[in-house]
């Protein structure tokens, strides 16, 4: 997991999850959550493709040897 100013984020049961583990995160969450939905849908989307390109070129260099 990584965690940013009382904000978690990591993978648990092959599924992004975004944790709050201060009450300041909370709080901020609670104020606006759109914001936070869309920044953790961002940062899923990213994972996600760097994940497939990594995939991608291990296939790749395994075809090679």
């Amino acid at each position: 997991m990584i965690e940013v100013n009382g904000v978690r984020i990591g993978v648990s049961d092959n599924t992004f999850v975004m944790e709050f583990v201060t009450d300041e995160a909370k709080a901020l969450y609670q104020s606006n959550k759109e914001h936070f939905k869309k920044g953790f849908e961002d940062i899923c989307n990213i994972a996600n493709e760097d994940i497939k390109k990594a995939l991608s070129q291990a296939v790749q260099s395994t075809d090679k040897a």
